[in-house]
């Protein structure tokens, strides 16, 4: 591929301002950023493996341990088992949002809770006892029963979530540790642990907890099968093509699953640059390598990609 091909497919998308960030303004960055081309959630067959892992570690209250690289899909998996985007609306820094609570609400039955870069052990035991009395409100005001509802700090009322789902698990402390470690020991409900390759060896380290770890979970990238049919199936949303949808070469294909490895957030970087690329560039009726290395210039991908 030519040199000058590459920039004359580039060209107008820079001039566009659509992946050159400088000269945006600060609400058209906060737009890029958040752009998705799934507008729901895609249900990998990894997706699958993770239910099941959920699943074991709700109905036999054990520890799970899941890990994997980043991008492959462990946080918005964990949202979507979780039903988080209809959840967490309802929650609010002091317990829930009173005007939103209805019989009409989902009934929560897993807690999933994100500690921040510098929680505390403290705070960490506040959190979890907060979010476990707020999801008991919402569940309780979804089965209608009239009650009087009043957020009390520290008030824990177990038995309604069964199982409590900790994302970036690397960055809890030693002493952190141990109040998960409480706090599983005091409910009846499972725990699952998430976070990056390592924090399977590293919780090793603290046998009081790992003892207690009755399953291992490796989120995995995606499949080469699985990967070409979701960017066949989002090339063929990108237009044209005489009606059947834009078609995309095999070589095409093949260079994205190189260069993206099965990471699904990679691919959907990738696919969304090849998009605007297309938009601006209507001309181009099959995607070809060049439209990929356009798009693969305006990234910055790992591992010498």
């Amino acid at each position: 591929m030519s040199k000058a091909k590459t920039k004359e497919l580039m060209g107008p998308v820079a001039r566009e301002g659509v992946v050159v960030w400088e000269g945006l303004g600060e609400e058209q960055e906060e737009e890029e950023v958040h752009r998705r081309l799934w507008k729901r959630f895609v249900q990998t067959k990894e997706y699958g493996r993770f239910v099941e892992f959920c699943e074991e570690c709700r109905a036999s209250r054990y520890i799970g341990v899941c890990y994997g690289a980043a991008g492959v899909g462990k946080t918005e998996s964990a949202k979507e088992y979780a039903r988080w985007d209809e959840i967490e609306p309802l929650l609010s820094w002091h317990g829930v949002v009173q005007p939103r609570l209805s019989p009409e609400n989902p009934r929560p039955t897993v807690a999933l809770y994100t500690p921040t870069a510098t929680v505390t052990a403290r705070q960490i035991e506040k959190d979890i006892a907060l979010l476990r009395w707020s999801l008991r409100v919402i569940g309780e005001a979804a089965r209608a029963v009239p009650q009087e509802v009043e957020t009390v700090e520290g008030m824990v009322r177990p038995g309604q979530v069964d199982l409590l789902v900790v994302d970036e698990a690397d960055r809890l402390k030693p002493q952190a540790v141990e109040v998960l470690r409480d706090v599983y020991d005091r409910s009846p409900t499972g725990l699952v642990l998430i976070g990056m390759p390592g924090l399977e060896k590293r919780l090793a380290r603290y046998p009081q907890l790992y003892s207690r770890v009755g399953f291992v979970h490796q989120y995995r990238t995606l499949g080469k099968e699985e990967q070409q049919e979701l960017v066949e199936q989002q090339v063929r949303s990108f237009g044209g093509g005489r009606g059947e949808g834009r078609k995309i070469e095999k070589e095409a294909v093949a260079q994205i699953i190189r260069m993206t490895g099965g990471n699904f957030r990679q691919m959907e970087r990738l696919l969304l640059q090849m998009k605007r690329i297309i938009e601006i560039n209507p001309e181009v009726e099959q995607v070809n390598r060049e439209v990929v290395e356009a798009a693969r210039e305006q990234l910055v991908f790992g591992r010498g990609v």
